[in-house]
């Protein structure tokens, strides 16, 4: 964290001699819990003031991280999101451990989404990635269907070059991967972590299997749209 102006370590003192709390780490965890749900309806400016004070309670609760990192990730800045993802799973493992495999996976999963986001913001753009993909999922004519696969490896053949000459491109791409194997290792429904990794294996297909990775990928894309809308609304926060 940067230094903070006095008046907030004022700020912070005073917030901390009127808690009323036995257990730190229980009072971090309802404050970081108040921060989740107002990330959850899009207030994220309180959402982070929640967030931190869940911090100034007890440093040791890896949801605080976890949560400032999603803000961050929200306003665009991924170097910074990278480094407290990096930090929640530090801390989740030597101080506070997560109990469900599920939770963990999520974690995870959102390290190396937010990997790939600040890959994404310096060499290409996904979003049009996605939608040219799950245009070419609804259609039915396999003719049309090739026709978009074309549009889209049109889109991703640069990347591919930076990919295999850029060494910082290739690092964010592998440690995005490695978070991906993690939540599947983890959780093997989770549906992110199959798109992800289609996604990647056809990033570095070198031209043999290109029908099969694109048509792989598609069907895990499928999957993932299909299962988000019931069990990862989070990741639409």
């Amino acid at each position: 964290f940067a230094a903070r102006p006095q008046s907030l370590k004022d700020a912070d003192a005073m917030f901390l001699a009127d808690l009323d709390c036995k257990n730190s780490m229980e009072c971090s965890k309802t404050y970081s819990k108040i921060g989740i749900d107002l990330m959850n309806i899009g207030d994220y400016v309180t959402a982070m003031r929640k967030f931190n004070e869940a911090w100034l309670i007890d440093g040791n609760n890896h949801e605080t991280y976890w949560g400032m990192g999603i803000v961050l990730a929200k306003k665009k800045e991924f170097e910074k999101s990278v480094a407290l993802m990096e930090k929640s799973i530090m801390v989740s493992e030597m101080f506070d451990h997560i109990n469900s495999p599920k939770d963990e996976a999520t974690l995870h999963c959102d390290a190396g989404t937010t990997y790939m986001a600040l890959l994404d913001n310096s060499y290409i753009s996904r979003d049009n990635l996605s939608h040219d993909l799950s245009e070419s999922i609804n259609l039915k004519d396999i003719d049309t269907t090739r026709k978009m696969k074309y549009t889209f490896e049109e889109n991703i053949i640069n990347f591919k070059i930076q990919l295999k000459k850029d060494k910082k491109v290739r690092y964010l791409f592998d440690k995005a991967m490695e978070y991906f194997q993690d939540c599947q290792d983890l959780d093997s429904k989770n549906p992110l972590s199959y798109y992800n990794l289609a996604y990647g294996g056809y990033l570095l297909d070198n031209g043999g299997q290109g029908d099969e990775n694109y048509y792989m990928m598609k069907s895990k894309y499928a999957e993932f749209l299909e299962v988000n809308r019931e069990m990862h609304d989070h990741l639409n926060r």
